[in-house]
């Protein structure tokens, strides 16, 4: 059983991240995602898991949502993640098989550099039975370029996000490494998702894309202000779409983070305070 310091954080860490979820259900991330399009924009959907989710629950609650994004294919598609389902192959072949029937992408979001050749492995397979796939790679892991060649070659989408799991391997800018990632995939990848709210970096990284072969688009947190990314997509006519999950905050934040960088913190009382909307962890890191 958790001591009482640990369980305050952890219910500090679930005040915060309320402010990212569209709600707890599949129905509540549907509306959202209808007010987003009603905008001009597009959406992905994710169910975040509690710690106790079994991976068959997990599994339901992502096809619900995949049945409501076929409803949607032109502009919604569903992320799902392969260490909550502990990479069973089976449950991820029959939702690709589902989301292939109705047209809808799915996205294997990134985490600990230790999963990431089970969640690439899980992914490959989604795709091989004929369901359009995408998979996130951290800039900030050194490793993610190798793993940006292994995602062309298997005509995966990537979403470039800078990363809430550091690489104790990598030392170098985030920002640099995030451009870096951008030009390795110029020409080759079949589609680029620019995952970050660091308007610098939307700036620089859709101008070595735009006018490429390389189709783009913004991918933006629900519940973090896009006021500035929006400006830049309207000026440069990028389209943009919202990552809108539902289920529980526990996946926001990293204890660790948080608890060991004053940075963070600061991030941190910020959602408690403004509901998400003023600074987050996130903006850094996903």
């Amino acid at each position: 059983m958790s001591d009482p310091v640990t369980q305050l954080k952890r219910a500090v860490l679930k005040r915060a991240g309320q402010a990212y979820l569209a709600g707890p259900a599949p129905s509540d991330a549907v509306l959202v995602a209808d007010g987003v399009h009603v905008r001009g924009h597009r959406a992905t959907l994710s169910y975040w898991n509690a710690p106790e989710d079994p991976p068959a629950h997990i599994n339901a609650q992502t096809a619900t949502v995949v049945r409501a994004a076929g409803e949607r294919a032109a502009w919604a598609d569903v992320a799902v993640k392969a260490p909550a389902m502990k990479f069973d192959a089976d449950l991820v072949t029959d939702l690709a098989e589902e989301s292939r029937d109705r047209g809808v992408r799915l996205w294997f979001d990134s985490h600990a550099p230790a999963f990431t050749d089970q969640t690439l492995d899980l992914a490959e397979t989604a795709s091989s039975v004929g369901c359009e796939v995408g998979v996130a790679l951290p800039a900030r892991w050194r490793r993610s370029a190798e793993d940006a060649d292994r995602a062309t070659s298997a005509g995966l989408a990537v979403r470039i996000v800078k990363g809430q799991w550091a690489d104790p391997d990598a030392r170098d800018e985030v920002r640099a490494m995030y451009l870096s990632l951008v030009e390795r995939l110029l020409g080759r990848a079949s589609f680029v998702g620019l995952a970050t709210h660091d308007d610098w970096l939307l700036q620089q990284a859709s101008g070595m894309l735009h006018g490429r072969s390389t189709p783009f688009e913004f991918q933006l947190l629900h519940g973090l202000s896009p006021r500035q990314a929006l400006a830049i997509a309207r000026a440069h006519e990028i389209p943009v779409r919202f990552y809108i999950p539902f289920g529980h905050p526990s996946l926001v934040y990293s204890m660790r983070t948080i608890w060991e960088n004053r940075r963070h913190a600061t991030w941190l009382a910020q959602d408690l305070v403004f509901g998400g909307r003023k600074g987050s962890l996130l903006r850094h890191g996903r």
